[in-house]
């Protein structure tokens, strides 16, 4: 019975901590330089940090050179512990960026999506204050996915 129990627990944690895992291998919590090694075995150099927002670019000649445009990683509240991230891509005029990502997106995060029609764009509830939304900027010069976590304002 506690071998059951056991299976169980550890099961819906991998679940719940396999959501949280986002494209290019990222998850909550992670550090700085957990990043950093990720994304650079992901063919990602380190440009800089840019108002408290750290950005990555694809190498030159690497798989993503045309397709993303940058990564930005958040590290809020003063602690080394991933809170959010954005992937940017550029629109394809021979693919449809915006069905290939959310496609993606589902078969990592599910189906279990709420769609804005008015405003187009996706989001994904994962928990803990945290969720996913993706769909093209104001100007539909990027496709963006964007992972954060919401915090409460202090009084």
């Amino acid at each position: 019975m506690k071998k059951a129990a056991f299976i169980l627990v550890m099961s819906i944690l991998v679940f719940v901590l396999g959501a949280q895992t986002g494209f290019f291998d990222l998850n909550y919590g992670d550090s700085f330089d957990v990043c950093d090694e990720t994304l650079y075995y992901s063919d990602f150099e380190y440009v800089g940090l840019y108002n408290n927002t750290h950005i990555y670019y694809p190498y030159e000649e690497s798989d993503y050179e045309f397709s993303v445009d940058e990564i930005k990683l958040y590290f809020e509240n003063g602690e080394d512990e991933l809170t959010g991230w954005a992937i940017l891509y550029y629109p394809s005029y021979t693919d449809d960026i915006g069905k290939f990502v959310v496609d993606g997106l589902k078969k990592l995060h599910g189906e279990n999506c709420v769609y804005h029609e008015k405003e187009d764009y996706y989001t994904w509830e994962f928990g803990n204050r945290r969720f996913m939304e993706a769909g093209f900027t104001s100007d539909h010069s990027r496709f963006y996915v964007e992972y954060r976590t919401m915090y409460e304002l202090e009084e």
